[in-house]
This record gives C-alpha cells, structure tokens and sequence, in this order.
C-alpha cells in the first residue's frame, strides 16, 4: 500500500511559505502483533506546530518530563507532526479492530502505521453513536475546544456580569470561546480579528463588538469597545494585544493565556515578553495565568458532555475552512498566518 505524506523540507524564515514542506510516497508494511493501519481522513491543521520548525528548543523538558509528554523533535525531512481522524482498515490490536476511528499524531498523512498505543491522542475518544461531524472531534469536540471551555470556565472563572475579550476571535480556538462566554452569561463579549468578512462572521455568532487589530493601536481599540474595562482576557495572541488587555483590565480582572502566535513565527521563541505594564498589573491585583490542556484532562469527561449538548442543540456554531486532499496540507498551514483567509477551524479532508 502506497501513502502520501507532507514533510519539513526547510526551517521557515519567519512566516512559512510552500517551499517550506514537501511531499513524498511511502510504502505501508503489513500489519504485526500489536499493529494497526489507519485510513486518515481528516487532518487538523494548528499554529502551535509552527514552534517545532525551529532549529531551537521550545520546550521546557523538565515540565515536559513531569507530564511524561514528549513531543515530537521535527527535524528536516521528517512528517508535519498533528491530530489526525482516520479508520482502522488493517489490526492486529484487540484495542483498535476493524472499523474503529480513533485520533492519533501520527501526522499528515493519508494512511498512519502505528505499533504504539501513545500514538493515540488520549484526550478524544469518537462515540460511534454521536450524530456530529466527524470533523469536530479535532475542533469543538477536541484541543480546541477544551481549551476555550477549560480556559473560561475552569481557569478564567467567568462571572455572568463579566465584560470578556477574546484575541484571534476568528480562529478554531477564539470562536468556540466567544460563545461560550455568552452562554456562561457574560455581559459584553468583545473579539479581535483582522478582516471584515470574519467580523461579519463573529456578530453573527454572538459577540457584541469586533474590533480590527490591522494598524496596531489595539489599546485605544479596546478602550473604545470596553469604556468601562474588561473583566477577563482570553489570549491566544500574546505581544501588543496582551499589553492592551491589561491595561484595560478592571482591579481584580484576569488574564489567561493558551496561545501566543505573535510569536510563533519568531526565531527566538523564548524571547522576553516586551511591552507589558507592569504596574498596572500590581496596583490593580491583576491575575495572569496560562494553561496547558494536558494538564486537566480530569475535566476532559465534563467538557466532552457539555459541549456535545450545545453543539447538538446548535447553541454552539462550529466554524470550520475545509482544504481537500493531503496536497492542500501545506497551503491549509500558510494561510494559519495570512490575514483573512479562513475562519474557524482549519481542516484538511482526504
């Protein structure tokens, strides 16, 4: 059996180009004890993974070590590592038979080999009987997902009266948290986002105001949107639009960090956050805290419930860009870091 796979062809200088990856055949060994063969057939495509084209560590390994998570050390040539949907077509692992869709890492691939059960993703298991896509196990249904709900909910404690702002409303994280915070009750919930077309988008989905983070001033922007400040932060972007939000930040307000894809496309990844007031984060009291999801996955069973609910009863719209085909990988990634090109999540489907 013949699959195609996307490679790191070359370590990108700042935002990555096509030129940055490749593609490749690679031929499927059969199946021994313990194996399985996966038909993919969605791939998630998120900025995170831009952080291990680096030629440098991002990580701290002793965190990492305590976790007993590894990630993947991409070097040139190997497979564009990610979450990846797919069906068993091929087993020899009473856990995974014939038929079964799982989630594994295994990458960008059109068909995976595994030998390794920590290849699976334990964070999402498919119940065979849900009536959702497919492809919301890697989006609403998966990282993304939790991460908004973890983040307002458990981390963010949100109040119904909270004035809430959200960084890269648009993208497969941001989206899901606006309405969630509107469900939560929140009084005003403001987005960011760098199009009109997604701005459209976002009002329709719930969130009362949008502002554009094109030409900077995202201060005097927030200002205008939140005259009376902001309760909590949810960040997924880092740099200018952290500063402004805790400016803005009432005494007591919270700030809570999942991303921060400013600095994504920086080769210096464990540059020193510049620009952030620091007073006013003392004389307001002001809570700052990031997170990572796969230290919660406690919660994973209360989240997966309480999301499959309002997805069913359409109180969640789930966003997605569709590329097709393992060719469109690539460009899928690219446009992760071009203003305005897609919306929601971004999925590849083979």
């Amino acid at each position: 059996m013949i699959s195609r796979e996307i490679y790191l062809s070359s370590r990108p200088n700042g935002k990555p180009t096509l030129q940055d990856f490749g593609i490749r055949a690679t031929e499927i060994p059969e199946v021994s004890a313990g194996q399985v063969v996966i038909r993919n057939l969605f791939l998630s495509v998120d900025p995170g993974w831009r952080l291990l084209f680096n030629d440098e560590g991002i990580y701290d390994e002793q965190l990492l070590a305590s976790h007993h998570v590894t990630p993947p050390v991409l070097g040139l040539g190997d497979c564009i590592p990610g979450f990846t949907l797919g069906e068993v077509i091929a087993s020899r692992n009473q856990k995974f038979p014939l038929g079964a869709i799982v989630i594994h890492q295994q990458g960008w691939q059109e068909y995976s080999h595994l030998d390794d059960a920590t290849k699976f993703a334990p964070m999402a298991t498919i119940d065979p009987h849900c009536s959702l896509p497919l492809s919301y196990y890697l989006g609403p249904l998966g990282q993304n997902g939790f991460t908004a709900w973890l983040g307002l909910l458990d981390i963010g404690n949100i109040k119904e009266s909270d004035t809430v702002f959200i960084s890269a409303a648009s993208g497969a994280t941001g989206h899901l948290a606006g309405q969630i915070a509107k469900l939560c009750g929140a009084a005003r919930v403001i987005g960011s986002t760098s199009a009109a077309s997604n701005a459209s988008k976002l009002r329709e989905i719930g969130f009362d105001v949008v502002i554009d983070r094109r030409g900077g001033n995202i201060a005097s922007k927030l200002s205008s949107a939140a005259p009376d400040g902001i309760d909590l932060y949810f960040d997924g972007v880092g740099g200018e639009h952290l500063a402004a939000a805790l400016r803005c930040l009432k005494p007591g307000g919270r700030a809570i960090l999942s991303g921060a894809i400013t600095s994504y496309n920086d080769p210096r990844p464990h540059r020193e956050l510049i620009g952030v007031p620091e007073l006013p984060v003392i004389m307001k009291g002001l809570t700052i805290r990031g997170f990572r999801v796969f230290e919660n996955m406690h919660h994973w069973e209360a989240f997966a419930k309480e999301m499959t609910k309002w997805l069913s009863s359409n109180e969640i719209q789930a966003e997605e860009t569709v590329y097709h085909n393992i060719t469109s990988a690539p460009q899928a990634f690219v446009d992760l870091f071009t203003d305005g090109a897609k919306f929601g999540k971004s999925i590849v489907k083979l």
